[in-house]
């Protein structure tokens, strides 16, 4: 079925790359992983839906290497 905006036509086409839409267990399984993260790093962590953000202050070498060992956990 093409779809039409105003005199441009459009036809169907297959897309070999992307994200199947409309999945209800997707959402539920990425949540259930997400809220784990604040277990498994000692830095400071923000979950907001679909985003999070470490971070921590660095004033000495030691202070980089911990941060880094966090990231490399996640």
């Amino acid at each position: 079925m093409p779809y039409i905006v105003g005199e441009a036509v459009s036809t169907w086409a297959e897309v070999l790359s992307g994200v199947p839409q409309g999945s209800v267990l997707g959402p539920v399984l990425f949540v259930c992983y997400i809220n784990d993260l604040p277990e498994i790093v000692e830095s400071f962590i923000f979950l907001y839906a679909d985003d999070a953000k470490i971070f921590m202050e660095i004033c000495c070498r030691q202070d980089a290497d911990h941060l880094q060992l966090d990231l490399d956990r996640l």
